[in-house]
């Protein structure tokens, strides 16, 4: 039976190979695609309202917006004949500063749930497949986020000054990769916070820095 490629990515995603994966990590499969499946759920029921990677209409409307914003940069810099890797670079920090202040309410959201973690806390759930299950969601804010910002500017870089066909692919990577590791700095400063400061304070702290 021919599967699509959504189901083809889900069944490899489930499967022995991934499983195994994740318990190098200290993951237990099967307990992070319930959860997994579990958060969506509470999503499409929308009662998880303040987590926007879990929300795919919340994810869609900012999307469309940098695409508009993106778009226009991108035809006004073709219009006066830009540079390409002073545009590639501006529309990279442009949309890393945007998806800073994202990912650290995502992650606070997340890692800094009193109420969330003590509903679940009589499940036979480790620590670090609780985690990586909440934290999961942020893939999806860095990959709507990076690609509305830089997707049609990518596609521009050729045709401006000095540009390399090969543009597009670094665009979109540097993006895609910068996106990943502001994901992991946020998280690493919570991290942080939970370690040196009180916890009714920790959200608190890490915001402000």
């Amino acid at each position: 039976m021919n599967r699509g490629p959504a189901a083809t990515l889900r069944a490899a995603l489930r499967g022995e190979t991934a499983a195994r994966c994740l318990a190098t990590i200290n993951i237990e499969a099967s307990r992070y695609w319930l959860l997994m499946d579990l958060f969506q759920r509470l999503s499409d029921r929308d009662e998880v309202t303040g987590q926007l990677g879990r929300r795919h209409k919340g994810l869609r409307m900012p999307a469309a917006w940098f695409l508009v914003f993106s778009g226009a940069a991108a035809f006004l810099a073709l219009a006066v004949h830009a540079q390409s890797t002073t545009f590639g670079i501006g529309i990279l920090g442009i949309s890393a500063f945007v998806l800073l202040g994202a990912l650290l309410s995502e992650a606070s959201n997340s890692l800094v749930n009193a109420d969330e973690a003590l509903a679940l806390a009589h499940y036979p759930i480790k620590g670090s497949t609780y985690t990586a299950a909440k934290l999961s969601h942020l893939l999806r804010v860095v990959l709507y986020y990076a690609l509305g910002w830089n997707l049609l500017p990518a596609l521009a870089l050729p045709l401006l000054k000095d540009g390399r066909w090969f543009y597009p692919g670094l665009q979109l990577g540097a993006a895609l990769l910068g996106g990943l590791t502001l994901a992991l700095l946020c998280c690493s400063l919570f991290g942080l916070a939970i370690r040196v400061a009180p916890p009714r304070r920790v959200r608190a702290v890490a915001q402000v820095v």
